[in-house]
């Protein structure tokens, strides 16, 4: 009796270690199975992400292109172009894109009692103020020191002075025949483009210029005001007449008319491809 008592708690005792080897595998095999599992999912999470990176790549890839335009065909340079609601903007930015890509600030807030927006500018040992008008007809504003510079134009249509403000641009149409305008602050001052659409843009246009406190001096294309206290020269307008591709088709002229008129006289081939931009910075 004994020995088989003995027998039977052997027996158990080997049925109870098979028991436990058989869930050791068991759960040996369960964790296999997770890490496994665990190690696939990774695996499809990474590639996942790295397609999820290359749809983004393409798309900022196509976005890209569909934005770009050619500055120069012949260097085949590619640069971005803003979206513009205004049909103007439209049409005229893929040809000028210079006009967004010069250095621009913000128009800051409307100053109501001058008509226009006041820009101040503190650079190194100088210090300016420019106003720069909402109608395009009124004066702007140049002040630096004891010298104060207004200059608005003469001629220009007024049916066509109020602007339309996009992207910190004040954008007018036909201020003159066939030439619109476009006005922004840069970190430099004020820059305008004039474009001339067609062949029946205007070629002279007219400036009314006052001059306090030192008196003005043309030097080719080029405006200078002649600070009388300090004997210094500040430099006003730059002018420049450009294609499409930002080659320099013609010559641009200043001349004084009377006490306070400063005539911008356009001279270039009457076979010249247009739109042409005449900037002045």
């Amino acid at each position: 009796m004994i020995n088989t008592f003995r027998n039977k708690i052997t027996q158990e005792q080997i049925r109870q270690n098979k028991s436990s080897m058989m869930r050791m595998d068991m759960i040996r095999f369960v964790l296999l199975v997770l890490v496994a599992v665990m190690l696939g999912m990774i695996y499809k999470i990474e590639n996942i992400s790295q397609k999820i990176q290359m749809a983004l790549d393409n798309n900022y890839e196509v976005g890209k292109n569909s934005e770009v335009t050619l500055d120069n065909i012949s260097s085949n340079e590619e640069k971005l172009v803003r979206k513009y609601n205004n049909e103007l903007m439209q049409k005229y930015i893929n040809y000028f894109p210079e006009i967004d890509q010069d250095n621009e600030m913000a128009l800051g807030s409307f100053v109501e009692e001058k008509g226009g927006y006041l820009g101040n500018f503190d650079k190194v040992n100088t210090f300016f103020e420019l106003l720069m008008p909402y109608l395009y007809s009124n004066e702007l504003v140049f002040s630096k020191n004891e010298v104060s510079v207004t200059m608005s134009p003469v001629g220009s249509d007024a049916e066509n002075d109020v602007p339309q403000i996009e992207n910190n641009k004040l954008i007018y149409d036909n201020v003159y025949p066939g030439v619109a305008a476009i006005r922004k602050f840069t970190s430099k001052g004020m820059n305008e483009y004039l474009i001339l659409k067609d062949q029946s843009a205007a070629k002279i246009l007219n400036y009314r210029l006052i001059v306090n406190g030192g008196k003005a001096r043309i030097v080719g294309d080029k405006l200078y005001i002649v600070d009388e206290l300090n004997n210094r020269e500040i430099k006003l307008m730059n002018y420049q007449l450009l294609d499409a591709n930002m080659n320099n088709v013609g010559e641009v002229s200043l001349n004084q008319i009377g006490a306070e008129v400063v005539e911008v006289r356009l001279n270039f081939d009457e076979n010249v491809q247009y739109p042409l931009i005449l900037i002045s910075r």
